[in-house]
């Protein structure tokens, strides 16, 4: 989804960093990229197919909200994104971050695995609300100029 990192393995987290907060080592190929840096998407990897927990079939007015979501995501810089925090009863937590795939369920790994992109190690997941979540892959390729 967000345009930004190349395909790379990392190292599977512990269990110890994976309660940590992502330092800037974390924001995964975003941190040697110069400040100021907006993200911007690519839909090539957009699983329209999949029946189930991570269906497309939207109403017209959830589409609408995620596109206002991703055009506001757009305007800020990789930085800002990764400042936002949500309060919990558990305390603050960035509120768009990596997630290790390993952490995901092994529904949403197989389905990684049918769509051959099992060759990450973590996703980037935005929040849009309470239980709405956007998935994404981090790719540091540049645009092609057309």
């Amino acid at each position: 989804m967000p345009q930004q990192g190349k395909r790379k393995k990392v190292a599977k987290p512990t269990p110890t960093q994976v309660k940590e907060l992502p330092s800037p080592r974390r924001l995964s190929g975003i941190a040697d990229t110069p400040d100021g840096r907006h993200p911007a998407w690519r839909l090539s990897f957009l699983d329209l197919d999949h029946a189930g927990d991570w269906s497309w079939q939207l109403g017209e007015e959830h589409l609408h909200e995620i596109v206002r979501f991703l055009r506001d995501m757009e305007r800020l810089t990789w930085t800002e994104i990764h400042a936002q925090l949500t309060s919990s009863k558990r305390g603050s937590h960035r509120k768009h971050h990596h997630m290790p795939v390993s952490q995901l369920c092994g529904e949403a790994q197989r389905r990684l695995e049918e769509l051959r992109l099992d060759d990450f190690d973590e996703l980037f997941r935005f929040r849009l609300g309470n239980m709405r979540r956007l998935w994404g892959i981090i790719d540091n390729e540049p645009f092609p100029s057309w």
